[in-house]
């Protein structure tokens, strides 16, 4: 994923997410530069001064808010991401794994229409394999529609699906022909195998970017409040020597 593309999923995905504590992070921040450094600050160095007194400073003092702001959230918005790919895997696969519906999909794609008793025939090693199988590929169908993968996440390729069926089917040797229900062992090995992949190769394939971007609206932040607490103080002092009170 290149740094444009993983730019605009985090676009995507943050902004499909709707934490409103991000956004309350943004407005304290943008209130401390606009408030706190561009008013209080100033009266530190200058007891006359107002930040409404030149529209052009005031200008500045908001746009650097703004930044400070847009800064916060997305610095909450890139540790939030972490932390739910800390828990993506074992919410995933708890989601798929125990829907009924999805169950009995990958059963019926596998073996077609089940017997009496709602109960599909696993009669060979190869249909051990196949089983698993499709479980792996409709988990990554599932997934597509699922966040962070339906906002661009790359999903592992259909290919490796074989590889996922070929651990199951070692996991969970074939041993006597069965009779199994739609939820059994080897669809939710399957789906938790799959994810497990899944959740892994997308957070080893973010996690350079996320260190970057880390950096980036840390420095972009910081730049904000200084350079808005720099100006502030220049003006407002120079504002005493232009216009020096009168004894």
């Amino acid at each position: 994923m290149s740094n444009s593309q993983f730019f605009e999923f985090i676009l995507k995905f943050n902004g499909a997410s709707k934490d409103p504590f991000s956004w309350g992070l943004g407005f304290a921040a943008f209130c401390f530069v606009a408030w706190v450094v561009g008013s209080f600050w100033g009266t530190l160095w200058n007891k006359e001064w107002s930040l409404v007194s030149s529209w052009s400073v005031l200008a500045g003092v908001v746009l650097l808010a703004l930044l400070a702001a847009y800064s916060t959230v997305k610095l909450r918005n890139l540790s939030g991401m972490q932390n739910w790919f800390e828990r993506a895997e074992g919410e995933l696969s708890d989601t798929i794994s125990k829907s009924g519906k999805f169950n009995r999909e990958v059963a019926v794609v596998a073996f077609g229409r089940p017997t009496a008793g709602n109960t599909f025939s696993v009669d060979s090693r190869e249909d051990a394999f196949k089983l698993a199988k499709v479980s792996a590929e409709e988990t990554l169908n599932v997934l597509s529609t699922k966040s962070p993968f339906k906002e661009g996440m790359p999903l592992p390729q259909r290919e490796d699906c074989k590889d996922v069926a070929s651990t199951v089917t070692n996991a969970l040797p074939f041993t006597s022909p069965q009779k199994i229900s739609p939820d059994n062992e080897r669809t939710e090995m399957g789906v938790r195998i799959q994810v497990k992949d899944a959740v892994s190769k997308g957070f080893d394939g973010i996690v350079s970017h996320l260190k970057t971007y880390t950096i980036i609206f840390s420095a972009i932040l910081v730049l904000s409040i200084a350079l808005a607490a720099f100006v502030v103080a220049w003006i407002a002092y120079g504002d005493i020597e232009a216009n020096p009170k009168p004894n």
